[in-house]
């Protein structure tokens, strides 16, 4: 089916009213004379089909009630007939959003919402959201997005079945959708966050929008709107200290201040791990030693994975908590670190170990196949535990840590 954009005239109707006043004049010769002419009589007559008393308003019908044939030039084209009247008003981009952060211009995004808590940190690299005003437009008239990344050289439209970019020559009727499928549900997909997907990063879009209804009725496009793709982004900090609020430079360092044989401590200044991201991330974690080493007398406490209350020496790390803003994740953690037992922790390494991960729901941990997500402002909240024995030497122990923040596709 082809489609043929014309000009609205934004009242056409079956009808044309013609309003007019007749005044009869008054004749007072016989005849009418000129040089050119003679008047023998004057008449007035109406060839209408209705005629009011009064101003005399005559109905002159314009085109049957299912004429669709037009009136055209270069300039514009007017349908005539009942099939023209309905024409849609031109509707207008109410939002067009890629990395708003904590409200929008979006009605249907939550309450707090911008792209960031839809996407994550930065905003969307690949993805938007857009809605339409609808300028009074009947709730079943259909709509088609058009996007370009050039100045409109060259345009692509929303496909109406994945919301990803289709060109001009693939675009087709199925390419129109209602306001409440473009921006709330289609079927059973879920298009209340992001509503246009397949972007490229660190690009400016702009959108526009146009309106259909009836047979031939499709309307003026919208005034564009411009947004800007984000880049892909992780932030990873680390931080250490007493409180859950702590912010700190490097370098970093955890302290055991007094060890007692059988007994098991805990370093006095937490590790925090502050990650954000608008891609799927996780942490990896490694040592220097393989456990805490004494270089003066070459004994190494081992790295451990277990209970240390069941251990005669060892050290490892436990995470103590997992925190994160709204958004699209959550930040989950690998089995062996997140023990239930007060002193249970995992080993670290010379070789990588996942430490943390992000996923789409909680309730899991990284070892688990379960749909990845960014993770918006996540804190990792971590404690370096040791148990020595009675004949572990008196020395000066020491280890390196190194943690890893990468994408996790």
């Amino acid at each position: 089916m082809s489609l043929k954009r014309s000009i609205p005239i934004f009242c056409l109707i079956g009808f044309l009213v013609v309003v007019f006043e007749i005044s009869f004049l008054r004749i007072n010769a016989k005849d009418l004379d000129s040089n050119n002419y003679r008047l023998k009589d004057v008449k007035i007559s109406v060839s209408s089909d209705k005629l009011d008393s009064g101003n005399h308003k005559v109905l002159i019908n314009m085109g049957s009630g299912i004429d669709t044939k037009g009136l055209n030039s270069v300039n514009f084209s007017l349908g005539v007939g009942q099939a023209n009247t309905w024409m849609v008003h031109t509707p207008l981009v109410k939002c067009f959003e890629t990395q708003t952060n904590g409200s929008s211009n979006c009605e249907h995004l939550p309450s707090g919402y911008g792209m960031v808590q839809v996407c994550g940190e930065s905003g969307c690299y690949d993805k938007a959201r857009f809605e339409i005003d609808a300028q009074g437009n009947p709730s079943d008239t259909l709509y088609a997005v058009l996007l370009t990344d050039d100045n409109w050289n060259t345009v692509y439209y929303l496909d109406g079945d994945t919301h990803t970019l289709k060109t001009a020559s693939t675009h087709d009727i199925t390419d129109y959708r209602t306001e409440t499928q473009w921006e709330i549900a289609d079927g059973s997909i879920d298009w209340s966050k992001a509503n246009i997907l397949g972007l490229m990063p660190g690009k400016t879009y702009k959108l526009r929008v146009v309106a259909f209804h009836g047979m031939f009725t499709e309307g003026f496009l919208s005034p564009e709107a411009t947004a800007t793709t984000a880049l892909p982004t992780i932030k990873f900090d680390l931080d250490t200290g007493t409180s859950d609020t702590t912010e700190s430079d490097p370098p970093y360092s955890l302290k055991i201040p007094a060890v007692y044989p059988g007994s098991v401590a805990s370093s006095s200044d937490f590790l925090f791990l502050d990650i954000s991201s608008n891609i799927p991330v996780k942490v990896e974690v490694k040592d220097a030693n393989n456990g805490l080493l004494d270089a003066t007398t070459s004994h190494l406490i081992p790295a451990y994975s277990g209970d240390l209350d069941s251990a005669t020496e060892g050290v490892g790390l436990k995470i103590l908590s997992l925190t994160e803003d709204t958004g699209p994740g959550v930040i989950a953690a690998a089995s062996k670190y997140n023990g239930a037992g007060v002193n249970e922790v995992g080993d670290v390494v010379v070789s990588n170990s996942l430490f943390v991960c992000s996923f789409a729901e909680s309730g899991h941990t990284c070892e688990e196949n379960v749909e990845k997500a960014p993770v918006y402002n996540a804190r990792v909240k971590t404690v370096l535990k040791l148990k020595v024995a009675n004949s572990t030497p008196v020395g000066e122990y020491s280890d390196t840590l190194t943690f890893y923040a990468m994408p996790a596709w």
